[in-house]
């Protein structure tokens, strides 16, 4: 299992203050219920056992981070004060990674990328993320290869255009003729 935190908050202060009445959301209740007591009260160490995976909304180049929290603690009766630590083996995640991957982390709510809240996952978070390090080694290789081609492709394409600006130039030159912008924009087409 693992805490899914969806805050526009800043997660790299390692301090946050998160709304308590947006905890468990999209959580199913049989695992929601692991974490409370009989009179409903949270049991904070054992949420804060789980690692997390801390995330702004958004499903595109949006920052998230797999870590712990440290410490949580209910302040007022409306927000946990928590502290957090980020997993330095772990790099920073972008949001459209995970969404690639949404339902592999049992996030079958597409609004879940646009609602803050707290869930919690029953996926192994750190088993997900080997598995999904490995499925990504496979494909840049073929990335790689469509973009170097597309270099290659572009590299001629310049080297033709530079040519036949070097040549048209050579022409001028030769023929006294003036070389207008207009001519260099046709040129580069």
């Amino acid at each position: 299992m693992f805490n899914l935190l969806m805050f526009n908050v800043d997660w790299s202060a390692g301090r946050v203050t998160v709304p308590l009445g947006r905890i468990f959301e999209y959580t199913d209740a049989h695992i929601s219920a692991q974490f409370r007591d009989g009179s409903n009260n949270l049991l904070l160490d054992r949420l804060t056992s789980l690692p997390g995976l801390f995330c702004e909304e958004g499903t595109t180049n949006e920052t998230a981070y797999v870590g712990q929290i440290n410490r949580a603690r209910i302040t007022g009766n409306d927000f946990l004060l928590l502290e957090i630590r980020f997993d330095t083996e772990v790099p920073p995640l972008e949001n459209s990674f995970i969404y690639t991957y949404h339902s592999q982390l049992d996030m079958l709510h597409d609004f879940e990328f646009s609602r803050n809240h707290w869930a919690v996952k029953d996926v192994d978070l750190y088993r997900f993320l080997a598995g999904a390090e490995n499925a990504l080694r496979s494909r840049p290789r073929d990335e790689e290869a469509q973009n170097e081609a597309l270099i290659q492709k572009l590299e001629r394409k310049v080297g033709r255009m530079a040519i036949e600006i070097r040549g048209t130039l050579y022409k001028c030159v030769m023929s006294n003729k003036i070389f207008r912008t207009s001519d260099f924009l046709r040129l580069a087409q």
